[in-house]
């Protein structure tokens, strides 16, 4: 799963010509309390920033509610969630 995301967001590093160091903004769905999101997902996110060069990630722990404001409102690059939000 790390190599996916790796070269997910290796590709958009490359699709962009220029060398400054890009922000992504990465919402997370709450399915837990959110002290336990952070828990489980913050070293993944430090993990990512330590590891993709000109990349730096932003990440955010939503409940549904305000995960799907969000959506509407274009808020994030990326997003993990689970079947429970597919409508």
């Amino acid at each position: 799963m790390l190599l996916r995301i790796w070269l997910l967001l290796t590709l958009m590093g490359i699709s962009s010509l220029s060398f400054a160091e890009r922000t992504l903004n990465l919402v997370i769905y709450a399915h837990l309390d959110e002290v336990t999101m952070h828990q489980k997902y913050g070293p993944l996110v430090n993990y990512l920033n330590q590891s993709l060069p000109g990349i730096h990630i932003n990440y955010r722990v939503l409940p549904a509610k305000e995960l799907r404001e969000s959506i509407h409102k274009n808020q994030f690059d990326l997003l993990f969630t689970n079947p429970s939000l597919y409508q």
